[in-house]
């Protein structure tokens, strides 16, 4: 009696009120090893799942860090400069001063401002670049390409733009970037 209450779960319907004949203690304990080493499997099973998550997080991690390395020493080949802050108050001043609007003629030849991939409606602001081009945009598309590069965005042709530092300041700055 002892041993049944040491080893019977409270949920198991007794042996002596089913046809099965009774289990010997040896047998009990066999299969409850074997359930045990199920469970025990379980648990690795899941430990070994959530390993090889964090590992596949890892590997896209550094899939997007080896990326963003890899734009940055581009980047290093070819700066990106700004038009230079003269040119950019030159080009605020000029519009100011004589703010070209959107007419029904330029309506009608459906002119898109390729910075916004929109179509120029009747009286915006726009703005030509200068460039033999004469490319033109939004004025407001052409201020934000003006402060982040100094180039045409359709032609590459160049306008006055910051003077770009040293390859090796850069460098300097993208390493230190990386390791810290």
């Amino acid at each position: 009696y002892e041993e049944r209450l040491r080893y019977e779960r409270d949920d198991e319907i007794p042996s002596y009120f089913t046809d099965q004949p009774l289990e010997s203690g040896i047998t009990r304990r066999r299969r409850d090893r074997q359930q045990n080493l199920r469970i025990n499997e379980a648990t690795r099973n899941e430990h070994q799942l959530s390993q090889l998550i964090r590992e596949e997080k890892n590997i896209q991690r550094l899939k997007i860090e080896r990326q963003n390395i890899l734009e940055n020493i581009e980047n290093l080949r070819e700066p990106i400069c700004p038009a230079n802050a003269e040119f950019i108050a030159k080009f605020r001043l000029n519009h100011e001063h004589e703010r070209k609007l959107v007419d029904m003629d330029m309506v009608k030849k459906q002119i898109e401002c390729t910075l916004c991939q929109e179509d120029l409606k009747l009286n915006d602001s726009y703005a030509i670049w200068p460039c033999p081009g004469a490319h033109l945009f939004h004025y407001d598309c052409m201020l934000k390409s003006l402060r982040m590069r100094n180039t045409c965005p359709n032609c590459r042709h160049e306008v006055e733009g910051v003077l770009p530092a040293s390859m090796q300041a850069v460098l300097h700055r993208f390493l230190s970037r990386l390791f810290t």
